[in-house]
């Protein structure tokens, strides 16, 4: 028969077997039993929730409930692993439900092994069980209670990488766990009224919650809850295990580091610390944004908290993807600085927040694509903007605010981003015309500038946005923003500090004008009239007030620095030819024609005119103004005329304006130009600089003068005829009191007057006035006597003009003749100089213009004027000299008057004895004049009307003979003339040098110039060098290769032979004073030598000096090269010429460029770069040459100079170059170098220095190649680094060679690969930490010596040597380089050399530094592992140290190695760290076994864990220590490893054994410190001590308490009565411990020690107050008694009169403890009898009122709170008698309260009589109990009290008191 499959029959089935199960559990009767059912049947049980009946399914639930009510027992274990397994399977929601209902449960019932063992397959799968959110929430709450028990491997081990693994853990495990690790790490209090907190959304939150509070899941005081912050450094660990990736620990770990917590800080930056995260993986970094602003919706997360944003950022900020979010770039620096709630937060980390927001800007801006950075800067830009101006701007202060130094600091940083910002922006592509947002960005930065007074370094801010803008401004021109920026740019210019600024209304705090003068040169084109108007106004500031405005409008006005400062807007150099300017609109020079009508106004009106004339300011741009278009003026003419020969170059308008004073061509040039130009243009400019020489004043007046002569001078007649009417406006200025002025004045109306247009009738007036000033000469002074030296010179130019025009009989011929009388007897008679001069000078111009001839003097008078002109050009004057050749020219055209002009010329050659050069170069130009008359150059500017040039009819044998004189001169031996011939013959050659009669002596010519480069004097030698410039270019080829032959003979020869000539006794061979005998002269000359050595008597004197005169003129030969001049004579000899075929010159040339003489290496450098067209090629084909002649002089060369060049330029020479080319010299060069780095002169030295800089760095140039296979990077490092380790490095005794070789050995670490520097890695760190200490400054060695001399503890000297270690070069290049380079096959060899460093190192900063490579090399696991047991060794065996940071630093070594070493190494490290502690015989030794204790706990805390059962219960014992640093370092060590305090009772029974044992030490310290600990222990314990744990304490408590006293002990004897309160289940049934402990305590009562007795006599009432079968009433009497007596006045020692309040003090404290202690012996429920029980308090109170006597107000204060609980325990005693038979005890009361409570004390204190008060209630309170009466006398005596009691609380506690009913009897029965 089939079975029944109904529904119904299946529910029936299922209901019968869940009731065989029910029953069965029903039946069980032991937990055992259930404990067996359950684990079959429970599982199965569940199971049938699945079932589709509902009956079943109430059915399981109602047996459910029953099993629910059963094992509430903990003892009942449920089968949890087959619950979870259920779990896992089952798909059914209540199943699964229930199922980890019994799973919690049954977990905390489990031991630790099978928890481990349910944490697996918990673990397993958990990615799918979380995705339901409840029971998701438990099982991830439930992995977190079990985590703990998890022992992880060591980090970096075998086990650690293969973790996941054997967890079996897939990745989507691994990614559920880190996930809700990281939310963990966020998790925090959400704020009231919130469902999340920052960082989470509210879902995330309720989960971790369990969708409970936060206070419920994670509190450790309520049952089940965890403690957060030990949860999430348990995650990190877990994190930090192989089980996970990089990738999933980054964002954990980052969390962390922001934690509050620094524990859980330091575990997160541990952890980043340990790899590098990938911040270019875009889910990272979108993952990090996220972060940082939360997800948007109701269900959203929150934005984390500020510290985890600063964090977040910072990672940000290194990540380049992270700049590719221009729209989240945006938004984060929108809400973190932009927004309401942004601007409204304040504080330190939203100040950090905002901090890390700018910076992270900054590298948004640095990294980011330029496309993303354009299309959010403009923004950004604005919201920056918008940021500073919410602070208040321009002005805080405007709103009545002071910013914060935070908001200050935020407000410079939002200035300076925006700088950043600007250069990333194309204002060109800006498409809103009618917003110019380049524009508005400028003139808000200049408002900022001008106005910002928030602090007073803003402007640095400023300055630096304003900088930036510049430095962006593009090359392209945009005349819309230049129609805005002009006006814009000239407002500026005219505000000044102080003022209001008329267009914004702010006040001017900070001027301007700079960035103004700034932008117009950067943003406006050279061309800019308006740009170069503001250069001017610029100038007009005076270089003494604001230099920088100056220099910078002086800029603006020079087309070289214009290019230099604006070289981003072309592709050329600053240096351009005319041709090449036009190429670039930037560099186009302004139009004259626009300056000029800008600047000087219109010819139609003259305002701008008028106001540069009136205006004050403008009077001092006038003269620049007018010198600038005077510049244009004539760039324009050469450069349309196409004669431009000016490079645009530093000195471009020195350059102009020597072309226009001297050169013929471009004078010519020029006055083309002007014909041909537009007139009115001019006619402004020659106005503008006519009023300008008018109404100026001083420099101003003669700038505007020279300008106007030099135009005017060449401008045409018809022109100038404009400007006639003028003319007299120079009346002022010719009669001032300024010479300059009244030169140019008198010249200009020279030109003028004379012009045929000006009115005849005001030329005579003139003339008249200026005769009628004239003849007043003899009398005028002062003022009057400038009046008539402007007269002189008025009439003398006009008179020569005249002349030159051919009109001079406009002037009558009597007013001439008296006029030349006139200044012929100024010249004769006249004693005012300056009277004088002006009449030479117009002598001098009316002689040149004919108006004065031979003829109009006698013979004699010519000589008597002649002597007059030759006494005052002797006293080097350049006037009568000039007039010397005007009037000789006169002379040489007239054969009859040959011997007066011979006497002129005479005269001239007289002058040689003239001292200065300047002066001379007047002479030579009168020379050429009277020689070549208007044929000399010298006369170009004499000329200056528009009429032809004049000519001479010279004969030629004049300037023959002139020319042979003066060449002659200059060989002669007689030093002034020869100086004074050069200085001639140069005028002669340079302004007649085109007349054949120069250019037949160009050979003589030039042999006198090559002599004069061997003169001594400087002067000759740089005419000798001019001259040779000037001859070289007038000969001819075969003229021009002798002259090279004979320059380079003479350069490259040992000595020079330019000299020439003969020595005689007058031969001057020193100059005066360089060589002093002491006595008040000098040798000088020849005939000096010889008279020194005649008066020593040594001969050989003669030789010496000789010799050092003829080297000191090689060198004066050599210098002569420094002349201007030379480097033309070999422009072309180099290409073909003598030095194309003789190239021998190159190696010594090449050498003289970095000659320390200034002059000879200025000189050389112009030579080299003439002479060498290609100067790589030439030094590629003559390298070898150069290289050996170098190293050659290193060493040989005796001169200093020598040695320093050398080295210049071998460093000069290898740089740029090719290692193969010098690679063989390298060792030679260093060899050398080293040597002269202890050069005995300090210059050679540094040469030295930079020649081995250099060489170094080519090398690492070489190996920054990164081409590890290229053999010459092999050995060159093959050579150097041995080179540098060696005597000649490193070891060198030259403090400056180790300081290189150790400088040079870190670059080329940095630098090299890897695999080149892996070979030398061993013997470099082994060098580098024995370097350590040798190389460390003597003085730390003396101050450490001396630390009391200085006020410093060694302790802190050796912090400050610590932090120079951790920041010396070779530290940081260990650490970051060769740590790095380390692999199999160098790390043997490292270890080597690593041991004897250990066993040599002497110095402090060796010994850290070997200890600092250790700890690197511990965490190079795979490498390293292999000898860390090795290393832990040597450690332990040098960890012992003198000085404490040593044995700090090897201590922390230690702990590192821990994590490499085995498990026997670090079991020994650990016993020898214990024995170290126990044999110590001070507390040094000890403070190193806590330091190791401490150190493999912190740093290698998995290992220390693996030991922790014989590390911990020592550490426990030995932070007891009395050493305050030894207990700290070990009180550290147990707190970082154990959960609470109650965690002691896991290691009780190990403290306990090792205490035992400490007790029996020989040392007290040891002793002392394990009886601390088993005290503390057993205050630890819990509440109830059970009897197997009393008996292993009570032995060991027994021995600590044995002995004498010694400080600390009463801790041990406080355990002691807490062991006898807590161990009552022990003592109660072993009557020889309870009497053993009856002797302790009466024994330790008895002590006498002053300190310790206090403590034991209230340990002793303490116990006799807690145990119930021990009356110590009788042994207390006693022992009370005693004290009290002892104390008594009578038994008072007279000696110890002097100890004063101590005793006192003493005495107070233990009179005290006898009373509390006798007080808590009364206990009646004990005392045998009544009558005992009266005796007792009769004793009580005779005892107590002595004490009371005797004692002061802690006595009264003990005494009557002891008696509160005294009377509270006889009144419930006495409440549960009999009344019969207690009458003797109520009158012992009685009598007590009397003796006691109503005695007369010391009531001055409130506690006192709040005490006493509380004790009155309690006896009141007793007589009511007991049936006692109180009198009425004692009711009033409380009344009393009560009426002058002041303290209220007191009063109430009285009122208390009077409050008590009981019966009134007398007092006394």
């Amino acid at each position: 028969m089939s079975s029944d499959t109904s529904p119904a029959s299946q529910e029936a089935r299922e209901l019968s077997l869940i009731g065989k199960v029910e029953l069965r559990i029903a039946l069980a009767d032991t937990d055992a039993k259930l404990q067996g059912l359950l684990q079959t049947y429970l599982a199965p049980l569940l199971l049938k929730l699945a079932s589709e009946s509902l009956a079943v399914r109430n059915k399981v639930i109602a047996v459910c409930q029953h099993i629910n009510t059963r094992i509430q027992a903990p003892s009942i274990q449920l089968p949890v692993a087959a619950l979870l397994k259920q779990f896992k399977d089952q798909k059914s929601q209540l199943v699964r439900h229930f199922d980890l209902l019994y799973v919690q449960q049954g977990i905390d019932r489990l031991g630790s092994e099978a928890r481990v063992e349910v944490l697996v397959p918990l673990l397993q799968g958990i990615a799918d069980i979380g995705t339901l959110a409840t029971q998701g929430a438990t099982v991830f709450n439930l992995v977190l209670r079990l985590l703990p028990l998890l022992k992880l491997p060591p980090k970096g081990s075998e086990g650690d990488v293969q973790l996941a693994a054997k967890l079996g853990l897939s990745d989507q495990d691994t990614d559920f766990l880190s996930f809700w690790f990281e939310k963990l790490l966020l998790l925090g209090p959400a704020e009231q009224g919130s469902l999340t907190c920052p960082g989470l959304s509210p879902a995330q939150y309720a989960f971790l919650c369990k969708g409970g509070s936060i206070s419920d899941v994670w509190n450790p005081a309520v049952a089940g809850g965890l403690n957060l912050t030990e949860t999430k450094a348990i995650a990190l660990r877990f994190l930090a295990s192989g089980t996970f990736t990089n990738r999933r620990r980054f964002i954990p770990a980052l969390i962390a580091t922001a934690d509050a917590n620094s524990r859980i800080a330091d575990l997160g930056s541990e952890m980043l610390k340990r790899f590098t995260p990938d911040l270019e993986d875009a889910d990272v970094v979108q993952e990090l944004y996220r972060l940082y602003f939360g997800t948007e919706g109701p269900d959203g997360a929150l934005p984390t908290r500020s510290p985890v944003q600063v964090k977040i950022l910072t990672a940000l900020g290194k990540s380049i993807r992270a700049t590719q979010e221009s729209d989240k770039v945006f938004r984060l620096i929108e809400e973190g600085l932009l927004s309401d709630a942004a601007r409204s937060s304040q504080g330190l980390q939203a100040s950090k927040l905002r901090t890390q927001i700018f910076t992270f800007t900054t590298w948004v801006v640095r990294m980011g694509s330029p496309s993303d950075i354009q299309s959010v800067a403009p923004k950004l830009i604005s919201g920056l903007r918008g940021f500073i101006e919410s602070q208040g701007w321009p002005s805080p202060g405007a709103s009545a605010q002071k910013l914060p130094a935070t908001d200050l600091s935020l407000r410079g940083l939002a200035y300076e981003s925006i700088g950043i910002l600007v250069p990333k922006i194309d204002f060109d592509s800006q498409n809103d015309p009618e917003v110019d947002l380049e524009y508005d960005l400028i003139r808000w930065l200049f408002t900022s500038w001008s106005a910002d007074d928030s602090g007073p370094q803003i402007f640095v801010s400023i300055e630096q946005a304003l900088g930036s803008l510049l430095n962006s401004s593009s090359g392209r021109l945009n005349e819309t923003l230049y129609e805005r920026l002009r006006p814009f740019l000239l407002h500026q210019m005219d505000l000044q500090p102080g003022e209001d600024d008329p267009v914004t209304e702010f006040r001017v705090v900070r001027s301007p004008h700079y960035a103004a003068v700034r932008f117009a040169n950067r943003y406006l084109p050279f061309s800019d009239v308006v740009g170069r108007w503001i250069d001017l106004l610029s100038i007009s500031f005076g270089s003494d007030k604001q230099n920088e405005i100056v220099e910078e409008g002086k800029k603006g006005l020079h087309p070289y620095w214009y290019r230099l400062l604006n070289s981003n807007k072309s592709n050329h150099n600053a240096t351009l030819s005319a041709q090449d300017q036009s190429q670039n609109p930037w560099y186009l020079f302004p139009k004259f024609d626009e300056l000029a009508t800008y600047l000087f106004g219109s010819t139609e009106s003259s305002e701008k005119r008028e106001m540069l004339e009136s205006s004050s300011r403008f009077k001092t741009t006038l003269s620049s103004s007018v010198t600038f278009a005077r510049n244009i003026l004539l760039w324009e003419a050469l450069t349309t005329s196409g004669e431009c020969i000016v490079e645009i170059e530093q000195d471009w308008d020195y350059k102009l304006d020597v072309l226009l004073s001297s050169n013929e061509q471009v004078r010519l040039s020029l006055k083309r130009y002007l014909r041909s130009s537009t007139p009115d243009p001019l006619l402004l400019f020659l106005n503008c600089a006519l009023g300008g020489l008018v109404s100026g004043k001083g420099q101003t007046s003669q700038q505007c003068g020279v300008r106007f002569v030099e135009i005017c001078s060449l401008t045409q007649d018809a022109l100038i005829s404009a400007l006639v009417p003028r003319a007299l406006t120079l009346k002022d200025s010719i009669y001032c009191n300024i010479q300059e002025v009244q030169d140019m004045a008198t010249r200009a109306i020279g030109i003028l007057a004379s012009h045929s247009q000006f009115n005849l009738a005001s030329l005579n007036e003139f003339i008249l006035e200026s005769t009628r000033l004239i003849n007043e000469w003899k009398s005028a002074v002062g003022e009057t006597a400038m009046k008539v030296r402007g007269a002189l010179l008025g009439m003398g130019y006009i008179l020569s003009r005249l002349a030159y025009r051919k009109i001079l009989d406009r002037v009558p011929e009597t007013q001439k003749t008296q006029f030349i009388e006139i200044i012929f007897d100024i010249l004769d008679n006249s004693r005012d100089a300056l009277l004088r001069r002006a009449a030479q000078t117009i002598i001098g111009q009316l002689s040149l213009s004919n108006v004065i001839s031979p003829a109009t003097l006698g013979a004699s008078k010519w000589t008597a004027v002649r002597e007059k002109l030759a006494v005052d050009a002797k006293s080097e004057n350049e006037i009568p000299i000039t007039t010397i050749g005007f009037v000789s020219l006169s002379f040489s055209e007239a054969e009859d008057h040959a011997s007066i002009f011979n006497e002129y010329l005479e005269t001239l050659y007289g002058l040689h004895e003239i001292r200065s050069p300047e002066v001379h170069f007047a002479v030579g130009d009168a020379m050429s004049v009277a020689a070549a008359g208007w044929e000399s150059k010298s006369l170009v500017r004499e000329f200056d009307v528009d009429r032809e040039f004049p000519t001479s009819a010279i004969p030629r044998t004049v300037l023959s003979g002139v020319c042979d004189r003066v060449i002659s001169g200059c060989t002669a031996s007689k030093p002034s003339l020869r100086k004074a011939s050069a200085i001639w013959l140069l005028a002669l050659v340079k302004n007649c040098g085109h007349l054949p009669e120069v250019q037949g002596r160009l050979r003589q010519c030039q042999a006198a110039f090559a002599r004069l480069l061997g003169d001594r004097d400087e002067i000759a030698q740089e005419s000798g060098a001019q001259g040779l410039g000037l001859v070289y270019e007038m000969g001819d080829q075969d003229l021009k290769d002798d002259l090279v032959r004979d320059l380079v003979d003479s350069f490259t020869a040992a000595n020079s032979n330019l000299g020439g000539g003969r020595v005689n006794a007058d031969t001057e061979l020193f100059e005066p004073g360089a060589l002093p005998t002491g006595e008040g002269s000098s040798i000088n000359t020849y005939k000096d030598i010889m008279n020194l050595a005649s008066e020593a008597g040594d001969p050989s004197l003669v030789y010496r000096f000789m010799s050092l005169a003829s080297n000191n003129a090689i060198w004066n030969n050599r210098a002569a090269f420094s002349k201007f001049g030379i480097s033309s004579i070999f422009s072309d000899s180099s290409v073909n010429g003598y030095l194309a075929k003789n190239p021998r010159i190159y190696p010594k040339l090449y050498r003289y460029r970095f000659d320390p003489n200034p002059n000879v290496q200025r000189s050389m450098n112009g030579i080299w770069q003439t002479i060498v067209k290609d100067p790589n090629a030439v030094i590629n084909d003559h390298f070898e040459g150069i290289m050996e002649d170098l190293l050659k002089s290193m060493l040989a060369g005796r001169e200093w100079r020598v040695r320093q060049a050398s080295c210049a330029a071998i460093a000069d020479l290898i740089q740029g170059r090719q290692p193969d080319r010098y690679a063989k010299y390298i060792s030679e060069i260093l060899t050398k170098a080293f040597k002269v780095l202890d050069d005995i002169k300090e210059t050679v030295r540094l040469a030295a220095l930079r020649l081995c800089q250099t060489v170094t760095n080519s090398i690492i140039r070489t190996l920054e190649t990164g081409d590890t296979d290229v053999k010459q990077a092999n050995a060159m490092i093959e050579d150097i680094i041995p080179f540098l380790l060696g005597d000649k490095g490193m070891d060198s005794s030259v403090q400056e060679v180790q300081g290189f070789a150790v400088g040079a050995l870190i670059q080329i670490i940095k630098k090299s690969p890897g695999s080149l520097l892996r070979p030398f890695v061993p013997v470099i760190l082994e060098k580098f930490v024995n370097s350590l200490s040798s190389l460390e400054p003597q003085a730390v060695n003396y101050i450490h010596l001396n630390a009391d001399k200085y006020g410093l503890t060694s302790q802190e000297i050796d912090k400050m040597r610590l932090s120079g270690i951790r920041m010396s070069p070779m530290m940081e290049a260990t650490e970051r380089y060769l740590i790095d380079y380390l692999d199999e096959s160098n790390m043997k060899e490292l270890a080597a050399k690593l041991e004897d460093v250990l066993r040599s190192a002497v110095g402090l900063p060796s010994k850290v530094g070997c200890s600092r490579v250790l700890v690197l090399l511990s965490m190079k696991t795979a490498f390293f592992r292999p000898y860390a047991d090795r290393f832990i060794q040597l450690m332990t065996k040098y960890v012992v140290d003198r000085n404490e940071t040593v044995s700090a630093s090897y201590c922390t070594s230690l702990g590192y190695l821990m994590r490499l070493g085995s498990s026997q190494s670090v079991l020994k490290t650990i016993e020898y760290s214990k024995d170290l502690y126990l044999n110590a015989e001070d507390a040094s030794r000890r403070a190193i076994s806590a330091e190791i204790f401490l150190s493999i706990s912190k740093l290698s805390n998995d290992r220390f864990m693996e030991f922790a059962s014989t590390a911990l219960p020592f550490v426990f014992i030995a932070k007891h220590d009395a050493d305050q640093h030894v207990k700290e370092s070990f009180e550290k060590t147990w707190q970082d490893n154990v959960g609470g305090s109650r965690s002691i009772s896991l290691y009780l029974r190990e403290i306990t054994g090792l205490v035992s044992i400490y007790l029996d030490s020989p040392r007290w310290a040891v002793k002392h410190t394990a009886a601390l600990a088993i005290a503390d222990g057993i205050k630890s314990l819990d509440h109830k001590i059970d009897a197997p744990t009393g008996e292993l304490l009570w032995p060991v408590l027994e021995t600590a308490l044995a002995g004498k006293t010694w400080d600390g002990k009463e801790a041990v004897l406080q355990a002691f009565v807490k062991f006898q309160q807590q161990a009552r289940q022990f003592w109660q049934e072993r009557e020889s411990i309870r009497q053993a402990m009856k002797t302790i305590t009466i024994r330790e009562a008895r002590r006498t020690n002053t300190v310790y007795r206090p403590y034991a006599l209230r340990a002793m009432g303490e116990i006799a107050e807690t145990r119930e079968d021990l009356d110590l009433m009788p042994e207390a009497t006693k022992i009370v008694t005693g004290i009290v007596d002892e104390f008594s006045s009578d038994s008072a020692d007279p000696m110890e009169i002097d100890s004063g309040n101590a005793q006192k003090s003493g005495s107070e404290e233990t009179l005290a403890a006898c009373v509390q202690c006798l007080v808590r012996c009364v206990n009646p429920t004990i005392v045998p009898s009544t009558g005992r029980l009266a005796e007792y308090l009769s004793d009580l109170g005779s005892i107590a009122e002595r004490a009371l006597q005797q004692g002061g107000r802690q006595v009264q204060a003990t005494l009557f709170g002891a008696l509160q609980g005294l009377l509270g325990r006889l009144g419930r005693w006495m409440s549960m008698q009999a009344p019969t038979g207690l009458d003797e005890v109520r009158g012992a009361v009685a009598s007590l309260a009397q003796r006691l409570l109503f005695l007369e004390v010391d009531l001055s204190m409130e506690t006192v009589r709040q005490e006493r008060a509380r004790a009155t209630v309690a006896y009141l309170e007793v007589c009511q109990q007991a049936g006692m009466g109180v009198s009425e006398q004692d009711r009033q005596t409380i009344r009393a009290w009560l009426a002058v009691e002041r303290s209220e609380s007191v009063r109430r506690v009285l009122g208390e008191a009077l409050a008590v009913k009981s019966d009134h009897v007398p007092r006394g029965i």
